[in-house]
């Protein structure tokens, strides 16, 4: 782009081997609205950068990306205010040649050009110094010791809303490790850097996917890295999804998942956070999710904290694990007043357990003595392939309500679509699941709910599938009762943080990059 062009809501710009482009995307989830962003030219990519992640545009308002005479990059819309990306300071004279150009990288730079060769003499201003919740190969994570500039990734507000988050990750400069801290609590760690890896970042396949490199001086700490490997493979992208997950999107994998990091998980870069001093003995020191239901012995000191919003179980289980007086929480979904959330419960309440699995019940989080746990029964062995139909047959059930109330089973499709599957795992499976297998079941269940009830597999056909993992699956069509506008749905983010479990087929919370 050079001064005075535009770039409008039909049109792109594309980087020069047509790796990256730059253009208008739509958001339709929460609320039509508009976002220039970089994007990979493939299919269903991930929205590496935003530009206006604050300022969403309402949908239709004919946006339009100006590179104007002043050299500021600029948003224009109908009906609202120019949204400014970039203003050259004062010191830099409008008569000099610059232009906005998308590079191979996926940063988007204006830059200096000279106006005799063409050669660049400086980047005045690059996405890259603007993370979202991208990190790209060649990106930078650290401290600009110069300007105190902290370059860090941001989660999304919810997996539709690119609005900044709760979750960052950022380099810890002195430690020598990635750190995902949410309201400055560090629950995950890399591990310190050595040999060239970390140890909680696929340690065994890191070395033939990335080169990573520490840079530290007077004037800036960082870490950065390019993708290896095989030319053909997807490059690499890192995106901390709004739940805690640090995902891998070129190669579909999660790299840690930190909701898992609840203050007493130590496991895999998990943070253990001491419990207060004057906690210490009582009632244990593990959740346990168990079936059955908390009783009220005085109502007086039992409370629904209708003012705390969080993302996730993983934040009840802080906030508990924090407080001596808490024995556990539910999640119950149908106190409409104060809506869905954590119900915290005091010492003075007691748990009921149902072993039956009958009767009004529910799943409860109940700090448990780990030498109850030790004390638990092992699981048979020849149960695994029986809980596969247990996990998955509900599954099937949820995705097909998912298709019945408010055209929700839209967003576990669009998940299916973006390769995003595990993002409607159930936070209760907690450690305990296998991806390989919690991907099947999710591939089974879209299939119950096929559009074409001829192709829907019968119950025995779901047993096969899920008892015999060599067997092929069919690859899933769009679902029943599913509803799509005319809108451009490319690139939508991770199923809802909005105020809902981590599958969105429950309200178990209280509640982009």
């Amino acid at each position: 782009m050079k001064p005075g062009d535009t770039l409008n809501s039909s049109s792109s710009l594309v980087s020069a081997s047509g790796k990256f482009n730059l253009s208008f995307v739509v958001q339709t989830m929460d609320s039509n609205t508009s976002y220039i962003a970089i994007l990979r030219n493939n299919q269903l990519p991930n929205k590496a950068w935003i530009g206006n992640r604050n300022s969403p545009i309402p949908y239709p308002s004919s946006p339009l990306l100006t590179f104007d005479l002043s050299n500021t990059l600029r948003i224009t819309y109908q009906g609202g205010n120019p949204i400014v990306i970039y203003s050259p300071p004062k010191n830099i004279s409008s008569t000099n040649a610059f232009e906005a150009i998308l590079l191979d990288s996926g940063n988007f730079v204006i830059r200096e050009a000279s106006s005799v060769n063409g050669s660049t003499n400086g980047v005045l201003w690059q996405s890259f110094d603007y993370p979202t919740d991208t990190f790209l190969p060649g990106m930078k994570l650290g401290v600009d010791r110069r300007s105190g500039k902290n370059w860090s990734l941001l989660s999304w507000a919810t997996s539709f809303n690119p609005a900044p988050g709760p979750l960052t990750l950022d380099w810890d400069p002195n430690g020598k490790q990635l750190r995902i801290k949410q309201g400055g609590v560090v629950y995950w760690t890399s591990g310190v850097f050595d040999g060239g890896k970390f140890p909680f970042i696929f340690p065994e396949v890191s070395e033939q996917r990335y080169n990573f490199s520490i840079i530290s001086n007077e004037y800036e700490d960082y870490l950065t890295y390019s993708s290896v490997g095989d030319p053909s493979d997807p490059e690499p992208e890192w995106v901390l999804y709004s739940r805690g997950t640090l995902f891998e999107y070129g190669a579909q994998v999660a790299i840690t998942n930190a909701q898992y990091c609840d203050g007493y998980n130590a496991v895999g870069g998990c943070v253990r956070r001491d419990r207060p001093s004057n906690c210490t003995g009582k009632f244990g020191d593990e959740f346990v999710q168990k079936n059955g239901y908390l009783k009220i012995k005085d109502s007086s000191n039992t409370s629904r904290a209708t003012s705390w919003h969080v993302v996730s179980s993983v934040d009840c289980k802080v906030l508990c694990w924090q407080n001596c007086s808490c024995l556990g929480f539910d999640t119950p979904a149908d106190n409409q007043s104060s809506g869905p959330g954590c119900r915290f419960w005091s010492v003075d309440c007691e748990f009921v357990e149902n072993r039956t699995g009958s009767g009004n019940t529910s799943s409860v989080f109940v700090l448990s003595s780990l030498t109850t746990l030790a004390n638990s029964p092992p699981a048979k062995k020849n149960g695994r392939k029986w809980l596969w139909v247990v996990i998955a047959i509900p599954t099937a059930l949820l995705l097909t309500m998912f298709c019945i109330f408010e055209d929700e089973c839209f967003q576990a499709w669009e998940l299916w679509k973006e390769n995003k599957e595990l993002e409607l795992m159930d936070p209760t499976l907690g450690d305990s699941y296998n991806g390989n297998q919690l991907l099947r079941c999710i591939h089974v269940g879209l299939l119950c709910v096929d559009e074409n009830a001829a192709d829907r597999p019968t119950m025995s056909d779901v047993i096969s599938m899920l008892t015999n993992e060599s067997m092929e699956l069919p690859k899933p069509k769009k679902p029943a009762y599913y509803a799509q506008g005319n809108v451009d749905f490319t690139g939508i983010r991770e199923t809802g943080e909005q105020t809902g479990s981590i599958n969105v087929l429950s309200h178990s919370d209280i509640g982009g990059r």
